[in-house]
């Protein structure tokens, strides 16, 4: 019989950061079963900052995938990067809370983003909802190394 093993206490949810890096400033990008090694330009790549415990990662064979959360009201400068964000298409890297990083999508498949804002009624959070989703061949791939 086979059987699926835990890892330890990997069980923590949510993630702890997340990158968008757009397919033109990769370098390399390799694939050995379901575990990378990607190199891009960080000079262009966008990290989003957010509010603990908003960041989620989801994925299912009918929707495809998602990687969401929130962040409070930005300033002119980061207005331009979600405007950024909004035109083009991306290669996302997330690190979940149990030190595990990710890469979705590839160089035929890149995910979208889209946004919501919302000052919320009183006593609600004054935020930005935003989603990278799209529909890829894969599951995102566990990333060896970063560079």
């Amino acid at each position: 019989m086979k059987k699926i093993e835990l890892k330890g206490n990997a069980n923590l949810g949510g993630l702890v950061s997340i990158v968008a890096v757009p397919p033109t400033a990769v370098y390399k990008l390799s694939k050995i079963k379901n575990i990378a090694e990607f190199e891009y330009d960080d000079t262009h790549a966008i990290e989003i900052y957010c509010t603990d415990g908003t960041m989620f990662y989801n994925r299912n064979t009918e929707d495809g995938i998602s990687i969401s959360g929130s962040t409070p009201r930005i300033g002119a400068d980061g207005e331009q990067l979600f405007r950024q964000l909004e035109v083009g298409y991306w290669l996302v890297v997330f690190e979940d809370n149990n030190g595990e990083t990710r890469l979705a999508g590839d160089m035929c498949n890149q995910l979208a983003f889209r946004r919501t804002e919302t000052t919320g009624v009183l006593g609600e959070r004054n935020e930005i909802k935003w989603e990278f989703w799209g529909k890829t061949m894969n599951e995102p791939l566990f990333v060896l190394s970063i560079s």
